[in-house]
């Protein structure tokens, strides 16, 4: 389970969003999972990148880690990995477009988003 976890958002900050502007301290806030997306995408020549990263994979893996439990406690399965994982770099990436392409979603709290992301993107017993 923990090789899931880690991969699991770890990899939530590798897609680029193409043209955008730098990453702001206002940011870290994340109101919106647009927030969120935009840390997790960071660029290296950012200012905030590495801090932008530190921040994405950290929330994410909390995420990960609440709703793992939620599942476990409920009996419930409304995601499932792939068995091998995604790389991190691979989640971040499906995740930066993910957010891009599903305006509701970006305007959401990012915890919302990030289940809504994973039982899109992984769902159980079918293809995505």
């Amino acid at each position: 389970m923990q090789r899931y976890r880690l991969a699991v958002f770890a990899a939530l900050a590798a897609l680029p969003l193409g043209a955008r502007a730098a990453t702001t301290e206002s940011q870290f806030q994340i109101p919106t999972a647009a927030d969120l997306a935009a840390l997790c995408g960071a660029q290296p020549d950012d200012r905030l990148y590495t801090a932008a990263q530190n921040f994405c994979e950290g929330f994410a893996l909390g995420v990960y880690n609440v709703l793992a439990k939620e599942e476990a406690a409920g009996g419930l399965k409304t995601f499932c990995l792939p068995d091998p994982a995604p790389t991190r770099d691979q989640l971040k990436s499906e995740f930066v477009a993910f957010i891009g392409q599903s305006p509701k979603a970006a305007g959401g709290p990012p915890e919302d988003s990030i289940l809504q992301f994973l039982q899109t993107q992984y769902p159980c017993g079918g293809k995505k």
